[in-house]
């Protein structure tokens, strides 16, 4: 059929070298080191590792604490202060008349509205947002 002179051969076999090189090489380059930006797969450990290591620095760091706000004491958030009122009964304290959010209905609390019991509260900004105390009140918060 075909009738390759010996020099055709030969720049066959070496045409084919180069390209079986340059695809082998290619799948090395294209393989990366796992975790970088080249190959973003990763194990499941790293991803804990650095979502714990994310959390735990936080502005006002993972820790909740309990407070205890006498009858006519006020507790005014700073920015991002996450509040529950766990006892008692309480109103919003909101001076710029926006609110504070409450993450468990997805509404505000405005100005002389009241606490509602055992819903995730965040104060947006250190402006004088809170609330005062009408009977001893028990608190939980994570922030300033």
């Amino acid at each position: 059929m075909y009738n390759f002179s010996s020099s055709k051969k030969l720049i066959v076999i070496i045409s084919l070298a180069v390209l079986m090189v340059t695809l082998y090489a290619g799948m090395l380059w294209a393989g990366g080191e796992p975790g970088t930006t080249a190959d973003p797969l990763v194990t499941k450990s790293f991803v804990e590792d650095y979502v714990n290591e994310k959390l735990g620095t936080g502005s006002g760091g993972s820790q909740w604490d309990v407070k205890v706000i006498q009858p006519g004491g006020t507790f005014l958030g700073g920015a991002g202060t996450e509040v529950v009122l766990r006892s008692g009964k309480a109103t919003c304290i909101d001076p710029t008349t926006s609110g504070i959010l409450d993450i468990t209905s997805g509404g505000n609390v405005v100005d002389g509205q009241q606490i509602p019991a055992n819903h995730l509260l965040v104060v947006p900004r250190e402006d004088g947002r809170g609330f005062k105390a009408e009977t001893e009140v028990i608190i939980m918060y994570r922030g300033k």
